[in-house]
Formats: C-alpha cells, structure tokens, sequence
C-alpha cells in the first residue's frame, strides 16, 4: 500500500514538473517582438501624447506579452532600448518616451521595415527633407500621426498594404482628438460680390501642396483634419480654413483696403532734360554748345525730303534745296 501511494505521489510531482515546463513554453511563444520607431524630429515637439498613447493602450491589451525594441530617431538614432511588457503593463516604456527630447529632422532611412519581427509601430508625421518612408514590410505596421502633415495618404498605404492599421490622433484648436482613420478630398467654390475667381491659389499652409481655382471659381485638394487651407488673391484679403470634418468649403473673399496715398513720376524730367544728337541720347547740361532737334511729330505728311521737313524748325539756319 505504502509503495502505491508513493508511486501516486512521485507521479502526480512529475506531472506537476511537465505541466509548470509547458506553461513557461507557452508564456514564451505567447510574448510578441515588436519594434517601435518613435520619431523625436523637431516638428513632434508638439504631438499628442495622450491621443498616441490612448492607441498604444488598446494594441497592449491585445498583444499583453511583448518584448519591444524601442528606437527613437530623427536624423540619427538617439535612443535603443528594450521593454518587457506583462499582462499588458507598459509603464517603463510610456514613462521613456514621455522623456524624449526632440531635435533635427526626420531620416527615414533609419526605419526598416525589413526586419524579422511580429510587429512594427510608428509613430510620426511622415514628413522628411531626405526622402520617403519605404511603403514594404515584412510585418504588420501600427501607424499613428498626431502631428498634421501632407503625408497622412502614404501612411495610410504604408498601413495597409502591411495588413495594419493607422490611427490619426491629431488635435485642433479647439482640442478635437481626430481618431478617425481619414484623409479625404475638399471641394469648393470662391467668388466676391462680383461673380467666381478664377486662379485663386489655394495651399496648405506650412507646405507646398497647392492648387487653384478654375474659371468657375471651383478648386479641389486632397487633406486630412487638422490641415490649414490658405486662399489668397490679388487685391484681395487672404482667408485661412482650418480644414475639420467638412467636405465643402465655399468662400467669399473681400477686397483689400490697401491703397496708393502719394504717386511720383521720376522719368519725364528726365526725359525733357536730355537730347538725342546722333550719337545716342545726352543731358543738355552736359554739352558745351546749344542744341536743336525735331522728332518724327514735327514732321508733316506733306515733307517730301530733309530739306523741307526742316525748312524753319532752327533759328538762324538756312536751307537751300539742291538736285541731287
């Protein structure tokens, strides 16, 4: 009896020892490998931490175990370091980016998508002086802008040719948070109290996107919320749109106020003041003898040759006509 119950007992340890290996297996392969760039170029100064966090809350407690390399980078890579995230606690990590410091412009080269990992995060504008963000990977990307740019298209494909998604987490003035996953088309007529304006130039401020009204006044711009719409035209005063959720925009732009107080002509003195000799135009007081001339106004229709055209147009000279 003695040896069944300790045969019972040393089998029940063994099971306990195999169940306790398999567990810590499991926990293991359970725990994802994700990269995150966290872009810290100078113009992220000012995006929305709270909005890019909220995203970042939701993805970790759908991937609870994570091992995450966190890259932050603008025209170098200023920080590399590794966070362990359990049950979906990610405290050190938000605590470290919280501290960054911001700096230089943003090098995509810096970003690869190439890497052998479960996942990608990015978090930036899109924009770069350098060059594009590569559109491939080899895993899915987690993309959130907070800062407005022209580039929300591109990371939008960026997401969603990786089979990931993009969160927009920009802020208005008013303090909106856009979470919606938009970029989208503005439509729109100008006209004054005269009828539409053609060629009023229409521009996101801050870049150089643009385009202009047709003879109807009609324009037609691909933004995203948060953009600022700059219409300006001659002699009229220049408006800016902050562009929100609405797919119309119709504008009446107003004259200027500016106008001319004092007007100086400069050139006709000038012009009196100087004679053409026949060796190109002089100032009278410039020459040491006196000097006469007739123009093509002085001359009559009737004038045949020289001789009559200026038959009395100086004092003191005579004119004999000869043959020839």
């Amino acid at each position: 009896m003695k040896k069944i119950i300790f045969a019972i007992v040393m089998l029940s340890f063994a099971f306990a020892k195999t169940t306790t290996a398999q567990n810590q297996t499991i926990g293991v392969s359970d725990a994802a490998s994700v990269i995150l760039y966290w872009d810290v170029s100078y113009s992220m100064q000012q995006r929305n931490l709270k909005g890019e966090f909220a995203r970042l809350d939701t993805f970790f407690k759908t991937v609870p175990q994570a091992t995450v390399t966190s890259i932050s980078f603008s025209n170098t890579i200023t920080a590399r370091e590794e966070f362990n995230v359990k049950d979906g606690n990610w405290e050190s990590l938000k605590e470290a980016l919280s501290n960054s410091i911001y700096d230089g412009s943003t090098d995509f080269d810096l970003v690869d998508f190439n890497q052998k990992t479960d996942y990608f995060i990015l978090s930036s504008d899109g924009s770069s002086i350098y060059q594009d963000i590569a559109i491939t990977s080899s895993a899915p990307v987690i993309v959130i802008q907070s800062v407005a740019s022209d580039k929300a298209r591109r990371l939008n494909l960026i997401a969603g040719s990786s089979k990931g998604d993009y969160t927009s987490a920009i802020l208005d003035n008013s303090g909106v948070n856009y979470t919606k996953k938009v970029f989208g088309t503005v439509t729109g007529a100008i006209a004054d109290g005269i009828g539409p304006i053609a060629n009023v130039s229409v521009k996101i401020e801050d870049t150089e996107k643009g385009t202009f009204t047709d003879e109807e006044g009609r324009f037609s711009i691909d933004v995203q919320p948060g953009n600022i719409l700059v219409f300006s035209y001659i002699g009229k005063k220049t408006k800016r749109v902050r562009v929100t959720d609405k797919k119309t925009i119709n504008l009446n732009m107003d004259f200027t106020d500016e106008s001319l107080d004092e007007v100086i002509l400069t050139t006709k003195k000038e012009e009196e003041n100087t004679i053409n000799t026949g060796y190109g135009k002089l100032n009278k007081d410039q020459l040491g003898y006196d000097v006469q001339s007739i123009g093509d106004e002085d001359i009559k229709e009737i004038n045949t040759d020289v001789t009559t055209a200026v038959q009395g147009k100086f004092s003191g000279v005579v004119v004999n006509p000869t043959r020839g």
